[in-house]
């Protein structure tokens, strides 16, 4: 598997494809209320009492935390060769919050 962070340049910054309805409903699903990351101690300890809690998604779903607002803090293009076997199902959980990153897989 390659996994890049595609650079904001060339085809990726394209109206075509970042304005394109199916990659902003995509965008629009995925993205929540994330944590307010500008007291980051703070937004530490919010972070482990979710893990503590089971990391139910339903805490970033169901209502603001704190200041926080919906942020797309990382976007991945994970390109899987041929016949690879599937990734084993996981969340990639990183600050301000699990629904901050979406990982976009090419088979």
């Amino acid at each position: 598997r390659d996994m890049t962070v595609p650079p904001f340049e060339g085809i990726w910054t394209e109206d075509w494809l970042v304005r394109h309805p199916l990659v902003m409903a995509l965008v629009a699903r995925h993205l929540r209320n994330s944590l307010d990351i500008s007291n980051e101690k703070a937004a530490e300890m919010e972070f482990a009492h979710w893990i503590a809690m089971g990391g139910p998604m339903e805490y970033f779903l169901e209502q603001p935390r704190g200041s926080g607002f919906p942020l797309l803090d990382l976007l991945v293009v994970v390109d899987t060769p041929s016949k690879a076997p599937a990734q084993t199902r996981h969340r990639d959980t990183i600050l301000p919050g699990p629904c901050a990153s979406l990982g976009i897989h090419i088979p």
